[in-house]
């Protein structure tokens, strides 16, 4: 059986689009990193930041980037990380 994410996701973009929107719904802090440098989809996180998020991804980010990324995203002065998702199957 589908979760409700899921099955909004399968009508939508993006699984990561969908997840940040629910959790932002309910709460949640939102901010995103792309995990694999070659499968980013920029449409997704054009999306993502045009909804208010902080996006730190691009496709085809070279591996200094994809650092420069993770760090502008868990290390910002104010906001702490109290949970770290990663999406397995969309990891390199």
């Amino acid at each position: 059986m589908l979760t409700l994410v899921e099955q909004k996701a399968k009508r939508s973009a993006s699984f990561p689009q969908v997840l940040m929107e629910t959790l932002s719904a309910l709460g949640a802090q939102c901010r995103w990193a792309a995990c694999n440098i070659y499968s980013t989809q920029n449409e997704v996180a054009a999306a993502l930041a045009e909804g208010g998020f902080s996006v730190f991804a691009w496709k085809g980010e070279s591996e200094d980037d994809f650092w420069w990324c993770i760090d502008r995203c868990v290390n910002v002065e104010g906001w702490q990380p109290n949970m770290v998702h990663i999406l397995v199957d969309a990891c390199t």
